[in-house]
C-alpha cells in the first residue's frame, strides 16, 4: 500500500496571456497573483493564481499550439470549486460586463447550489455550495 498522500490538485490551464489572465482572476475573483516566471525577461510564461486553498497555473498558449485548431471544446477544461456565500459570490461577478456565465445560481438535487462561467480563455469554472437545510427540503418536496 502506498503510504503517500495526494494533498491537493491544482489546475492548469493555456492562456493567450499570462498577465491579462492573472489580472481578470485578481480583479473578479481577489485571487492573489504569484511572481511570474519570465525566460529571458520576455512576456510572462507563467504565474500561479491563488485563493487558499485554491490555486490555479496559467501558462501561456505556445505559438504552435495557438496556430492549430482546438480539438477540446475549452468550457469542458476547468475547475470545480466549493465555496461559501455563493450568492454574493454570484452577486459580485455579475457586477462585470466581461463575466460569461454558463449558467445562473441554482439549486440541484444533488443538495448543490451552483452557477458557472467562463473565463477569458473559455475554461469553465464552477462555483457550488452546499446547499442548506431548507433549499434541500423543498427540492425533496419537489421531488
Amino acid at each position: 500500500m502506498l503510504d503517500s498522500k495526494i494533498t491537493a490538485i491544482t489546475p492548469r490551464f493555456d492562456v493567450r496571456d499570462v498577465t491579462k489572465a492573472a489580472e481578470w482572476y485578481r480583479d473578479r475573483l481577489e485571487f492573489a497573483v504569484g511572481n511570474y516566471f519570465r525566460p529571458d525577461g520576455a512576456e510572462p510564461l507563467f504565474v500561479v493564481v491563488s485563493r487558499p486553498p485554491v490555486a490555479i497555473q496559467l501558462m501561456r498558449r505556445s505559438v504552435e499550439a495557438a496556430l492549430k485548431p482546438r480539438s477540446v471544446d475549452m468550457r469542458l477544461v476547468g475547475a470545480y470549486m466549493y465555496v461559501k456565500n455563493i450568492d454574493r459570490l454570484f452577486e459580485h461577478l455579475k457586477s462585470f460586463d466581461d463575466v460569461t456565465f454558463i449558467y445562473g445560481l441554482e439549486d440541484y438535487a444533488y443538495s448543490r447550489r451552483e452557477f458557472g462561467v467562463l473565463d477569458p480563455d473559455g475554461h469553465y469554472l464552477g462555483f457550488a455550495e452546499e446547499a442548506r437545510r431548507q433549499w434541500r427540503k423543498r427540492l425533496q418536496r419537489a421531488e
